[in-house]
């Protein structure tokens, strides 16, 4: 820790004093890139100064740059993906402060796999800047399009089987994953049991994945942090856009309430399913209900500060038969405001609350058992971006996140189980960030978090005697977890299309997801019992371009070494349940792995082909006899092939073929008769495979203009094309022909599953 603490100060005072330059006068250009159509702001756009590439900088998600200039007249050209280049003459003689408005190409010729702004001098190392374009035209799975289907064909990422949005990233579990909504988390980003994401897709206007090296601004999670953006409503004209699909309809509404001052965003999604179901005897008892609400507020107060308030409600509700009962849903609220304290630094403050609920009822002839779960959270964000030069950017703030969790489990037939298991703690965070151009071929970002997690001072024992549950709580001292995390990125430039980039970072996390066989999406925190899970990563890698650009090729490798990962003890089923830290065991855990990802970035024809090596794996004292074994979310082999063709400017037709090793699961060893029921004895924990998962998805889009102002688009796909039926459980059970042997029974969702959906924009 002294250690830890003494490197952590050292890399404090070099942020705070960035390299020095002394002699010439400078002037600041400044200013914020936007579409012209729509006003929205745009992340990612390059400034190259006079053609040379080396002097570029890229905006930052609220669409803003700043380059500094020896007085004279310069040439500054604009290259945004989806817009026509613009270059302006500009003469420096004073600080100038310039917005620029670049024009949407009038058809999309090329679909932008992954965007051509993501400049391989960069520092940042994992990070994927998600083209909303591929988004768009990759089959569709019920009619929906879904940022998280997409993400699971990228190279580390890997999903959860039918039926989940749950991914893996490098070899952590679902929840290490950070999912923030305009800088609010998302705690459960499922509908409908996983078919599909609840981020509407109309809703998006960009979206970031960093693969556990993200900058110290972001933190909370071990594996990965997917920063999602939202649209802003437009500044000049009312739109809409109304869709239908399989199993939902949707529509958004945006425009302007003052002109080039305010603007609203609203959009709305809900299932029509039922009526479906209504027309199967064997069915129509089941319901299932769901929607979302998006919004989003925009107001311009001057030309240095505008306000941002967005907001997600949403909900599903699944009745199977008079005997299941499944509910749970999102709320969240954020409002930011951003300042421009100066040509120099740009303020960002921003205030979000959030509440996520679980409830689960499974009817039987016995017992009725309740699965019931919550967390809510209350926070307050300070972020400061301070560009003092072209080569020296720094970031700094602190943000504060009080959290409420309630698991319960409820037997209501003896009253036995937990309840009223709230708990509150309260995470307190200070960052900085220094990125930096030290030469014309080396780049750094440097970063610094100390976070602090400090524990409610209550402690609720539960308690289970002569079939009934009492409590004992206790008041203690205030437990505070401090830790110091480090992060450091360094990119050096071979030549003009090549580049390596090595990484280290530290991570802490102070939320726990209990999820198994026998308890879904019970969230907790911290304790005196359970510690903040930790994760060092180092990673290496290389990225090449090819042909003006036309093609990327990149390779990594990575390293993780986890302390405190938690873990079910052996031989736990409900009915042995209490409390959730007197069934948890805790220990150390590693991942590692090979990426390789090939991307065709623009053309008639362009897709990418990802494929990773990896393995990830736990060693917990009381588990397997205290030696290492899979990680529930450990998979070998991961390929992604995904293909998109322009066959006209109006049709687009793609394809995706994905294969993963299948999941790692626990066979059963033996099996013995106790009262006349078959009792299963397993093996050694997740030692054993399901068989291989792959499929084919084919998809057609089709777009028309049908007046001025009108457009629809059709899209037809076909999700696993050939058929193949991918286990999505495997059950055994004693064969009724022999009842010496055991039978397994593989489970599969889904078949074939055909979609089409409709689009019109007005």
């Amino acid at each position: 820790m002294k250690k830890g603490l003494v490197f952590s100060l050292f890399l404090i005072a070099a942020l705070l004093v960035p390299p020095i330059s002394y002699g010439q006068t400078v002037f600041s250009v400044s200013g914020k890139i936007k579409d012209r159509l729509s006003g929205q702001f745009l992340l990612g756009a390059r400034i190259i100064l006079d053609q040379n590439i080396d002097t570029a900088c890229i905006t930052d998600s609220s669409g803003f740059y700043s380059i500094q200039l020896k007085p004279g007249y310069y040439t500054i050209k604009i290259v945004m993906s989806g817009y026509i280049e613009k270059v302006i003459q500009v003469n420096v003689d004073q600080t100038v402060q310039q917005d620029i408005k670049l024009d949407p190409l009038p058809i999309l010729k090329d679909v932008v796999v992954f965007s051509k702004t993501n400049n391989i001098n960069t520092p940042i190392s994992g990070r994927e800047l998600i083209s909303m374009n591929a988004v768009d035209k990759t089959p569709l799975f019920f009619g929906e399009k879904d940022i998280l289907k997409t993400i699971v064909l990228l190279p580390g990422v890997t999903n959860a089987g039918d039926g989940n949005t749950n991914f893996f990233v490098r070899g952590g579990a679902a929840d290490q994953n950070l999912i923030l909504y305009d800088g609010a988390p998302v705690y459960n980003p499922s509908h409908v049991f996983g078919f599909f994401s609840v981020f509407n897709n109309d809703v998006i206007k960009d979206a970031t994945l960093y693969k556990g090296n993200e900058p110290a601004m972001f933190g909370g999670r071990l594996s990965s942090v997917l920063d999602i953006k939202t649209k802003d409503g437009d500044l000049n004209e009312q739109k809409i856009t109304a869709g239908i699909g399989n199993i939902t309809s949707r529509v958004s509404i945006e425009g302007p309430l003052r002109t080039d001052q305010s603007s609203y965003f609203i959009a709305l999604r809900k299932t029509h399913v039922n009526y479906l179901l209504s027309l199967s005897d064997e069915f129509k008892k089941n319901k299932i209900d769901i929607y979302d609400l998006n919004f989003k507020y925009k107001n311009i107060i001057d030309s240095g500060s505008r306000l941002y308030i967005s907001g997600y409600l949403g909900k599903d509700k699944i009745a199977i038969g008079e005997n299941v009962g499944v509910s749970w849903g999102n709320k969240l609220l954020a409002l930011r405001w951003e300042k421009y304290l100066s040509k120099k630094i740009v303020s960002n403050s921003t205030a979000f609350m959030g509440n996520y609920f679980y409830n689960n009822l499974f009817k039987t002839t016995t017992a009725d058992l309740i699965l019931n779960s919550s967390i809510a959270n209350y926070g307050l964000k300070q972020d400061f971006l301070y560009h003092k030069n072209n080569n020296n950017t720094l970031g700094f703030g602190l943000n504060s996140i009080y959290y409420v969790t309630n698991p319960q489990i409820l037997f209501q037939d003896n009253k036995s189980g937990f309840k009223n298991n709230e708990k509150g703690g309260l995470e307190n965070v200070l960052y900085f960030n220094w990125d930096s151009k030290l030469s014309s071929a080396f780049f750094v970002d440097l970063g610094v978090r100390l976070s602090g997690f400090t524990v409610a001072n209550t402690e609720t024992e539960n308690l289970l005697g002569n079939n009934q549950l009492t409590q004992n709580t206790s008041k203690n001292k205030s437990l505070t977890y401090f830790n110091v995390e480090p992060r450091i990125t360094g990119s050096y430039l071979l030549n003009k299309q090549t580049s390596i980039k090595l990484a280290y970072a530290r991570n802490v996390q102070h939320l726990h997801l209990l999820n198994n066989a026998n308890i879904s999406d019970q969230w907790i925190i911290n304790s005196n019992k359970i510690m903040p899970e930790i994760s060092d990563q180092f990673s290496l890698g290389w990225e090449r371009w090819l042909k003006n650009k036309l093609y990327q090729v990149n390779f990594d490798i990575y390293y993780k070494f986890l302390q405190n990962q938690l873990d079910f003890k052996e031989g736990i089923g409900l009915n042995s349940i209490v409390d959730y830290e007197s069934v948890l065991a805790s220990g150390i855990g590693r991942a590692y792995g090979l990426e390789v990802k090939l991307s065709k970035n623009y053309g008639l024809f362009s897709g990418w082909i990802s494929y990773s090596l990896s393995k990830s794996e736990k060693k917990i004292e009381g588990i397997n006899d205290n030696n290492w074994y899979n990680a529930i979310q450990d998979r070998t082999h991961n390929l992604s092939v995904v293909a998109l063709y322009n066959l006209t400017e109006r049709l687009v037709l793609s394809s995706v073929f994905v294969y993963n090793t299948g999941n790692a699961i626990t066979y059963p060893v033996g099996r013995y008769n106790v009262g006349g029921q078959s009792v299963f004895e397993y093996g050694t924990r997740n030692a054993n495979r399901m068989p291989g998962y792959n499929r084919l998805d084919l998809s057609v889009t089709y777009e028309n203009k049908l007046k001025k102002r009108m457009s629809g688009a059709w899209n037809f796909s076909l999700f696993n094309v050939y058929g193949q039926e991918n286990p999505f459980r495997i059950t055994f059970e004693e064969d009724p022909k022999d009842n010496t042997k055991t039978k397994i029974v593989q489970t599969a969702l889904f078949k074939w599953v055909p979609s089409i959906s409709y689009t019109l924009t007005f």
